[in-house]
Formats: C-alpha cells, sequence, structure tokens
C-alpha cells in the first residue's frame, strides 16, 4: 500500500478563519460533489466547492460548523478567485480526469493495514495511479466494483459498491446479517441486575432468557422463567426483532460492565456491543453490553411525560404559525401535515378548529404505532387554519430537547449568554430572563447596526453613562433586597398559619375520632367532656381549698417567726449591754485589787522605817533627813538606801493625794558637827514623812476591801443574768428552727397542689380548646392553602399594596448630574442619555469582557426577521446561535432552533423558561465540581505534606 504522507504546511497566522474573512490556500483533495478540501493549512479543513485539485485560491470564509457532540470543526468557504491552477502533464493530457462518483471494477494487488487494499490503475487516467479501498476480510486478488469517495494527488480512495455484489457476496452479506439480527448490537434492554451475580474481571456475569428465543421476553418476566431463576429482559423499540424469533434455543451470558455508580439489584438500561457464539458440548450465547442509563423511565411513563409536555406547549400557544403565504420552505417539514386517506378521526374540521381538537390529535397520534400510519396514502399537505399553518409540537419538543442540552453543555463551560428579542411580547421577558441567568446580556428595544462588528463606537457611548448606570444598579439592589425580604417574611408567616391550621386539623380529628369512640363504647367505658369537666373542676376546687388553708397556716407562722426574730434581736441587745458592764466591773475590780496590793506593799514599808527609827532611838544613832536631791550626792557609806523608784513614785502619790505640803524641811549639812564617836544615819525627806501616811494607807485599803466586795457582788449579778439571756436565745433559736422546717413542708405540700392544679387547669382549657375547636372546625377547613395559592397571594399583595411605594424617581439621578448646568444643554444631555440608555443599557456590562470573549458568548434570538442584522453580526463573529423560529423563518440561519410561535407572549415565556432553568442548574453545578476540584487539590497536598 501507498503510505500517504502528509507534507508539512506552515499554518497560515496571518489570517485566521473568521466568517468574512478572505484567506489564500491550496486545495489538497477534491471530494463528492467536486468539493475541493485544504486539510492541514489551518488545523481544520476547509471546504471549497467547485474547487480544482492542485489549485491555489483565495477564497471568503462562510461559516464555521462544530459537531453538537465533538469538538471537530469544519470550514466552508466560498471561491473568490484562482491564483495558480495545475497544468496536465503532456503525456497524460489525452487521459481523462477520474472524478468522484465513479464507479470501477479493480483487482487487488496490494494488501495494507486494517482491512485495505491497493489497486493499481497504471495509465488509466491522468491524476491517479493507485485507488485505495478499505473492506472488512479484504483477500489478494479479489476483484468487486467501486466507487470513488475522494481523489487526492496521484491517488484516490474508494468504497465498495454494494448495489453490484456477486452472489457469493451476497450469500455471505445475508449471513452476516442474520448474525448482527441474531446479536441484537446497539439494542437496548431494561434489565434488573441480580443481587447474587457473579463478577468476573470488571464485568458482573449472569444468565438471562434468551431475547432471541421468545418475543415476549423483550416486554416482561416470565412465571417458567422465574421458576428456573432466570432473569428476564426488557428491550425499547430501537430494532426490528420479528426476523429472529424462535431461531435459536440456546442460553445467553450477558457481561456487563458496570458504571454511573451502579449496584447490584439496580434497574438499568443497558446496550449490546458484542455478541460471541460458542458451538461445543453446550451451546451458548454470549453477550457483552454497558450500561447507559440507571433506573430508566418506563415506556407508559414516558409517554404520559410527553403528553403532559404537550398540552403545556398547547396552553402557551405554540402550535399558532404565521400565514401560510409567508411559509418558509425549510419550515414545511415542521409544520403539522393532514394527510389524505386518513379516518375521519384523524382529520381536522377547519370551522371547528382549537387547541381541544389538536389535542385530541396529538394523543391519538401518539398512542398509534408507525407502522399503522406508514400503511395509509402519503399524499399530505399542511394543515390551515385561518390562512395559518400549525406548528408540529411533537417536533418542536424534539427541538427543544437538542437545544436544552446543547445550552446546558455552554452553560457548564462558562460561556455568556446574549438575549436578543425587541417584539413587544419579547422585550420584558428578555431582560428578565437576563437578569436571573446572571452571566447574561440582553437587548430588548431596538439591535444598532454594529452592536457587535463596530464594537470599539459602542464602548464609546457606554462610558458616557456608566456612572448613571452604576448608581441606578446600587438603587435597584436595595430596592430588589427590601422588596425580597418582604417577600420572604410574608410567605413565612402564610406558611407558619398553613402548618398551625393543619395541626388543628389533624387535633380535629382526633377528637372526632375520640367522640366516635365514644358513642360507640359501652356506658361503663364512656367518658363525656361534661362528666371529665366537673370531675376536673371539682378535684381543682378541693386543691385550692387546701391550699388556702395550708397558706393560711404559712401566714401565721411567719407571723411567729416574726415576733421571735423581734424577741431574739432585744435579747441580743440586753446581752450586749451585759456583757459591756461585766467587762468594765471586772476590770475595774482588777484595778482595785491591784491598788490594794500596793497600799499593803507601802503599809509595810511604812512599819518597817518605824520599826527603823525605833530601833535608832535605841542604840543612840543620829537620824537626819534631807531632800531627795541633795541626798544623791551624799556619800553612800553613811546614808541609808531609798526604796526603788516605782515605790517611791506611789509615796509620791499617796502624799498628793493627802494634799500634805512639808515646808521648812531643808537641813545644811555642812553647819553639822559630825563627831566621830556619835553614829550618824541621813535618811530622805520623803521616807521620814511617809510615816506620818500610816492611818490613811490603812482607811484606804479598807475602803478598797469593801468596793472589791461590792464589785464581786454586782459581777456576780451580771453573770447570772447573762446565763438567762443565754439560754432564752437557744430555746428561741431551736424554736425558729422548727417553724423554719414547718414552712418547708407547708411550701414542698404547696409546690405540689401548685403543680397539681395547674395540671388540672390545663386539662380544663384543653376540653375548652377541644369544645371551640369542635365548634370552628367546619370553616378552618379553607385554611390550609397549597404552596402555589400561598405564592400567587403573596405575589398579588406585593404588586398591590408593596410596589407602589417602592417606586424610586430615576430622573432625579440625571437630575443630580446635570444641576450645573444649563436647562438647554441639561435636556438635550438627559435626552441623549436616556437614549443610550434605552438601546445599550443591557449590554453595559459586557465591556467587563474582552473583546475576544465575545466572539465565546452565546446568542438566543426570538423572532428571527426582525433581527436579522443580529443573526448576520452573530455569523460574521461566528457566534452560537440559538432561535425561536416561527413558519416564516429559516432555520438554516441558526445553529440550534425551535420550530414554534415567536409572537406569543406564553409561547416565548415557557421557551426562556426552560432555557434559564437548565442555565442556572449548569452554571450551580460548575460552582460544586470548582469546588470539589478545589478540596480534592487541598487533600492532595496535605497527603504530600505528610
Amino acid at each position: 500500500m501507498i503510505k500517504t504522507q502528509k507534507k508539512k504546511q506552515i499554518i497560515n497566522n496571518q489570517k485566521k478563519l473568521i466568517p468574512g474573512n478572505f484567506v489564500v490556500l491550496k486545495i489538497t483533495a477534491v471530494g463528492a460533489n467536486n468539493v475541493g478540501i485544504n486539510e492541514f493549512s489551518y488545523g481544520i479543513p476547509v471546504l471549497v466547492p467547485n474547487g480544482t485539485l492542485g489549485d491555489i485560491v483565495r477564497v471568503k470564509i462562510l461559516k464555521i460548523l462544530a459537531g453538537a457532540m465533538s469538538t471537530k470543526k469544519i470550514a466552508v468557504a466560498k471561491l473568490v478567485k484562482v491564483l495558480k491552477s495545475t497544468r496536465i502533464k503532456e503525456e497524460n493530457i489525452k487521459l481523462p480526469i477520474l472524478t468522484t462518483g465513479a464507479s470501477l471494477e479493480i483487482t487487488i494487488n496490494k494488501l495494507g493495514p486494517n482491512s485495505t487494499g491497493v489497486a493499481d490503475l497504471p495509465n488509466l487516467y491522468n491524476n491517479v495511479n493507485k485507488l485505495i479501498v478499505k473492506k472488512p476480510g479484504i483477500k489478494l486478488g479479489e476483484k468487486f466494483n467501486v466507487i470513488v469517495t475522494r481523489v487526492k494527488k496521484q491517488y484516490a480512495f474508494a468504497v465498495v459498491n454494494s448495489s453490484t455484489q456477486t452472489p457469493a457476496n451476497i450469500v455471505t452479506n445475508n449471513s452476516k446479517e442474520e448474525k448482527k439480527q441474531l446479536a441484537f448490537k446497539g439494542t437496548k434492554y431494561t434489565v434488573v441486575l441480580p443481587k447474587k451475580a457473579k463478577r468476573y474481571l470488571k464485568h458482573i456475569v449472569f444468565k438471562v432468557v434468551n431475547p432471541i428465543q421468545q418475543k415476549a421476553a423483550v416486554i416482561g418476566f416470565d412465571s417458567h422463567n422465574l421458576k428456573h431463576k432466570d432473569y428476564d429482559v426488557d428491550t425499547q423499540q430501537k430494532q426490528n426483532t420479528t426476523n429472529s424469533v424462535n431461531t435459536v434455543q440456546t442460553d445467553t451470558i450477558l457481561f456487563v460492565k458496570p458504571s454511573l455508580g451502579v449496584k447490584l439489584g439496580d434497574k438499568v438500561q443497558i446496550q449490546i456491543t458484542k455478541f460471541f457464539k460458542i458451538n461445543g458440548s453446550s451451546k451458548y450465547n454470549v453477550l457483552i453490553a454497558k450500561i447507559s442509563k440507571l433506573n430508566p423511565i418506563p415506556t407508559t411513563q414516558k409517554k404520559s411525560l410527553v403528553r403532559a409536555s404537550l398540552r403545556q406547549m398547547l396552553r402557551s400557544g405554540m402550535h399558532y404559525g404565521e400565514k401560510a403565504i409567508k411559509c418558509n420552505a425549510r419550515m414545511k417539514s415542521y409544520v403539522w401535515i393532514r394527510k389524505k386517506g386518513l379516518d375521519n378521526k384523524y382529520a381536522v374540521n377547519n370551522s371547528n378548529f382549537n387547541a381541544s381538537s389538536v389535542r385530541s390529535k396529538l394523543s391519538t397520534l401518539l398512542g398509534q404505532t408507525k407502522s399503522s400510519l406508514q400503511t395509509k396514502t402519503r399524499d399530505a399537505r399542511p394543515l390551515i387554519k385561518k390562512g395559518r399553518n400549525i406548528i408540529n409540537l411533537l417536533k418542536t419538543r424534539r427541538c427543544l430537547n437538542k437545544a436544552l442540552a446543547q445550552l446546558t453543555k455552554y452553560a457548564v463551560k462558562g460561556k455568556t449568554f446574549l438575549f436578543v428579542g425587541t417584539k413587544k411580547a419579547a422585550s420584558g421577558l428578555v431582560s428578565r430572563a437576563a437578569l436571573f441567568s446572571k452571566k447574561a446580556f440582553f437587548v430588548n428595544t431596538r439591535w444598532l447596526g454594529g452592536m457587535l462588528t463596530n464594537w470599539k463606537t459602542i464602548l464609546k457611548s457606554i462610558s458616557k453613562i456608566r456612572p448613571i448606570l452604576k448608581e441606578k444598579q446600587i438603587i435597584i439592589k436595595e430596592i430588589l433586597e427590601k422588596r425580597q425580604n418582604i417577600k420572604t417574611r410574608l410567605i413565612q408567616k402564610a406558611l407558619l398559619l398553613r402548618k398551625k391550621s393543619k395541626l388543628m386539623l389533624k387535633k380535629g380529628r382526633l377528637i372526632i375520632q375520640m367522640l366516635k369512640q365514644n358513642n360507640t363504647a359501652n356506658d361503663n367505658t364512656r367518658f363525656l367532656f361534661a362528666e371529665k369537666t366537673n370531675l376536673l373542676n371539682n378535684k381543682r376546687k378541693e386543691f385550692v381549698s387546701k391550699g388556702i388553708v395550708l397558706l393560711e397556716k404559712r401566714q401565721q407562722l411567719f407571723v411567729k417567726r416574726q415576733e421571735l426574730i423581734l424577741q431574739s434581736q432585744n435579747l441580743k441587745s440586753k446581752a450586749t449591754q451585759f456583757t459591756n458592764i461585766y467587762r468594765q466591773l471586772l476590770n475595774n475590780l482588777m484595778l482595785s485589787r491591784k491598788k490594794l496590793r500596793e497600799l499593803k506593799a507601802l503599809l509595810i514599808i511604812s512599819k518597817e522605817l518605824q520599826a527603823f527609827k525605833q530601833q535608832a532611838k535605841q542604840d543612840n544613832q543620829n537620824i537626819y533627813m534631807v531632800s531627795y536631791n541633795k541626798f544623791k550626792t551624799l556619800n553612800a557609806d553613811f546614808k541609808i538606801s531609798n526604796p526603788p523608784k516605782e515605790i517611791l513614785n506611789k509615796m509620791v502619790s499617796i502624799i498628793k493625794g493627802q494634799a500634805l505640803i512639808i515646808k521648812n524641811n531643808n537641813l545644811n549639812l555642812k553647819s553639822i558637827n559630825i563627831d566621830n564617836n556619835n553614829k550618824i544615819l541621813i535618811l530622805s525627806q520623803l521616807l521620814s514623812k511617809f510615816n506620818l501616811f500610816v492611818p490613811t494607807i490603812k482607811l484606804s485599803i479598807k475602803n478598797l476591801q469593801s468596793y472589791i466586795t461590792t464589785l464581786q457582788n454586782s459581777l456576780n449579778k451580771v453573770v447570772t443574768t447573762l446565763k438567762e439571756i443565754k439560754n432564752k436565745m437557744v430555746f428561741y433559736i431551736t424554736l425558729k428552727n422548727k417553724l423554719v422546717t414547718e414552712l418547708q413542708k407547708i411550701k414542698q405540700t404547696l409546690f405540689i397542689f401548685r403543680n397539681i392544679i395547674r395540671v388540672l387547669r390545663r386539662k380544663l382549657k384543653l376540653i375548652s380548646a377541644q369544645k371551640r375547636l369542635i365548634q370552628f372546625l367546619p370553616k378552618l377547613r379553607y385554611l390550609p392553602t397549597p404552596a402555589n395559592k400561598i405564592e400567587q397571594t403573596t405575589r398579588f399583595l406585593m404588586k398591590k399594596f408593596v410596589d407602589p411605594k417602592m417606586k424610586y424617581p430615576m430622573d432625579t439621578i440625571y437630575d443630580e448630574k446635570l444641576s450645573k448646568q444649563t436647562k438647554k444643554v441639561a435636556a438635550s444631555r438627559k435626552k441623549k442619555w436616556q437614549r443610550i440608555e434605552k438601546y445599550l443599557g443591557g449590554i453595559s456590562n459586557m465591556t467587563k469582557i474582552q473583546e475576544k470573549q465575545i466572539r465565546n458568548n452565546v446568542a438566543i434570538i426570538i423572532g428571527q426577521q426582525e433581527e436579522m442584522n443580529a443573526v448576520r453580526e452573530c455569523q460574521k463573529l461566528g457566534i452560537k446561535m440559538f432561535h425561536i423560529v416561527d413558519t416564516n423563518c429559516n432555520p438554516g440561519f441558526a445553529d440550534h432552533f425551535i420550530p414554534a410561535n415567536d409572537d406569543a407572549r406564553n409561547s416565548i415565556k415557557f421557551i426562556l423558561g426552560k432555557f434559564l432553568t437548565r442555565i442556572r442548574l449548569a452554571q450551580k453545578l460548575k460552582i460544586k465540581l470548582k469546588k470539589a476540584k478545589i478540596k480534592k487539590v487541598k487533600r492532595q497536598k496535605s497527603y504530600s505534606k505528610k
């Protein structure tokens, strides 16, 4: 085989493949319908109609196509000029040119990889020498008819022509087709994975009833199969199995690769991918399948969902098209067809046509099988009512689902959306949808020329009103927050009332049930409201009377305790007085005893002095008395020493106390003639005079003794009184403790009585509430309104009462900005700003993104005929578009379209609501995935640190 070598081509970076750009390229291959192909210059294939192989041409890029499920792109271009054409060699000028679509008889001369063969074409064509064919099981020397699909330089590609096969090939093909039918390859089944299924490597393995053996196995479980513990399979109507019924009688083993978080015992939808037939001692088939869905919806439920969605579409008026005269040729396949030869039940009378007739027709056609309709005649014409076409809502639903799936992918990728709808019915809905989808812009007044292509000029205009828009956004945000708070509070109150009313209804039902049981019960077991209330009232009165008695007793004890406290306080004051007296008397007694001891000591001294004087007289000794100051100066040999200083001080104090003044008691010792024969004794004058006070000392001693006796008597009396007070205090304390214990007991009993009374009162209140509830129960059933009614009521209240008060005069923002200008300038500028805001306010936030990112927008256009300028600009920039196309629109302009009524507000609201739901869900999903990714990265970092 010829190894196709791709020449290294320099990718042209000067011009990008953008719709509207002119580029130069070389035609490297020619495909079907003489379409030239440039494969490698720009990274994606560029298709040029009417291109010649090897020519260098200038082309204009018209469109860049991308697959819905893949990232592969193809550019479509228009030939403008041939810059350089290829010349045919002179030696081959007479030979014909091989073109695509030509049928040839060839013989395989050489085999290549991947079931390919090469046939030599020597000197047959001037542009091709080799032909490459791909066919399973190709053999060397095999002859067959082929059709050329692509022509390149010196070689071409072809496929086997199936219409001109030999009988042997037909036989082999028939056998292969039978095998494929037996294999059910691509068929989908609904299976319950058995809980005790075995596992082999990465597959779940279990035995099933052969889907080929009997057609009944396709529908449901069989009783015979259940007895033999075989698991039945339920198939969807994807492939016709009538040819293969009752052909094979072998067992089937199914290998299912688990995915989508499937567990054993789950109900899943599987798709057959491979089939093996093993012929041995025990014949059996092996099927390999993959899981396509988890818990699939049954067909009956699917049909009911389709019917419900179609009813909703009919209510929204999506089936009404434009006038039949304006119908676009490409929209005829999406119009409801009225067929000749159908029964009257399927025909529609134009005079009595309405939505209900369309509903009935849809429901009958949904239940009818395709085979029955195909037997009818195929002479069809569009269904027209009052000159208007009716859109086929089944196709609308299919297109809407496809568009929603693609829109979800765009939203998950983080793309922004541009809503365009300038019709009166669509303008309000477009702005609302853009606001709620967050990352979106809108144009709802008029599409100005160059709004996307002339972006620099638009930016200048938006920059003039940017400060005003910012202020407006702040004000609107505050108003919306206040409004939302009020709305949530209203809803919360309504829900709380609803909850309470439901609880009351529940209690009412229980009461009624209890009353019914009382009525049916025996006389002994019956317990009516009146008897119960009387009994409870009597008990309550009894406990109340006991409580009153206890309270009176408690009050008396309180009075007694107060008296005891007063008496104890008086006793305490007396005790303090007597203790003070006792201390004073004791102090006086101690002092007097001390004084008595001192006086007795002085008396002894005075007696000793008298005895000394008498002894001196007897011994003829002269005694002289001098003053104390002179006495201190005398020689110690001939003087008698004085007593201690403290005793002298006492003597002095006694003398002073008697007020005796001794005068002329000084002696001149110098004048005394001291004789050696005579003995002389010198005393201090104080000692000599002290003897004179002996009688006074005796008298004072007697007085002190009598005083001490009186003090002792009074002390004894005080001690006895204090003992009496102490005894009384002890008695009062014991009495007080008894009172406290008694009061505590009374308090406890009162507490018990109070709790009992409370319980009785609660029961009485409950009985009275039950009585009132039974009376009010007939009216109460209207209170628990459903949630949608609450929502409607709150919406009405907000619109009627809250919204009128929350309006803010936006003109004041302009007036504040233009307050310093003259009236004329201010008026003209205000008008200009308002006009700019009207036309460009919806895309003002687009200034935050870069100009390159504008191309990544996704446009949602409502009303193609009115928005053709927007469509052309989006096409030029390569922006993906979703169109709501009516019967007068061209679906070829849109990347994704929904055939529906683009004039009715309800129709637009329905579609935009679906779009908005998908966008918001996709955005939330993206945020969750981002958070999960961040957590995963953090976890990996923490593990790496460890």
